[in-house]
């Protein structure tokens, strides 16, 4: 398969996310761990806004639907809450959408392509690399919440 080690992180990840989120309830998802760390919905909802770049990288439109209001409470650098959230729910529909137009699009993407710079001085291929590796690091916070609100291991 063409660009297999590009797709199969980003297949992965978001496997694992899904899974790690079976079972959660709206009020679990906007819990957080003690002494500190985000809730599922913050971590949901930073890997969808971030999916916007991984979109941009692939010539997609964006991921964060415009119904949803302003991604910026989901941003790097927040505290970890969300005062006003997307429910759990519609966080994960919305990723699922993108996983279906994002698995095609790394398949289909060419070696010319990921060789280009995209920015700070990496290329596509390494950007798209990062990002792969950012929703794998989320989704394993993810399964670590599980076991802190005693749910079992899902992966």
């Amino acid at each position: 398969m063409a660009n297999e080690s590009l797709v199969t992180p980003f297949r992965f990840g978001f496997m694992s996310l899904e899974r790690n989120l079976e079972g959660f309830t709206e009020e679990e998802a906007l819990r957080r761990p003690e002494p500190g760390g985000n809730c599922a919905n913050w971590l949901v909802g930073h890997l969808l806004a971030y999916r916007d770049r991984t979109h941009q990288l692939l010539g997609l439109a964006p991921a964060w639907p415009e119904r949803f209001g302003d991604p910026a409470a989901y941003k790097r650098g927040g505290d970890g809450a969300v005062a006003a959230p997307v429910p759990l729910a519609d966080l994960v529909a919305a990723l699922r959408t993108s996983q279906e137009a994002v698995i095609p699009a790394l398949e289909a993407v060419s070696s010319a392509r990921l060789a280009e710079e995209a920015s700070n001085n990496q290329t596509v291929a390494g950007q798209l690399g990062f990002l792969a590796l950012h929703e794998g690091y989320h989704s394993g916070q993810v399964g670590l919440l599980r076991r802190v609100f005693g749910k079992p291991g899902a992966i």
